[in-house]
């Protein structure tokens, strides 16, 4: 049985994922995921990424930002990110 709150679950997936994934892939993750809870949205297009960001933006970057935001605010799991 989980017993774990959302908010705690959320820092520990931050945390496994900030030692998994490459530095510039993680902070971009985060601007991304932190952009997406103040806009109350998931339409990334209006953060102008640059062409190194698009690259790191890879589909499981995506997959985790949707994660986390499930986590973050329950009811918007599996709300598919739009991109530029």
């Amino acid at each position: 049985m989980d017993t774990q709150t959302g908010p705690a679950r959320l820092d520990q997936r931050i945390e496994s994922l900030r030692a998994r994934l490459p530095a510039g892939q993680f902070i971009l993750l985060m601007r991304v995921f932190n952009a997406c809870l103040a806009g109350g949205g998931s339409d990334v297009s209006r953060l102008h990424l640059t062409p190194e960001e698009q690259e790191l933006f890879t589909p499981e970057v995506q997959g985790e930002i949707v994660a986390l935001l499930g986590l973050a605010l329950p009811g918007t799991h599996g709300t598919p990110l739009r991109a530029a």
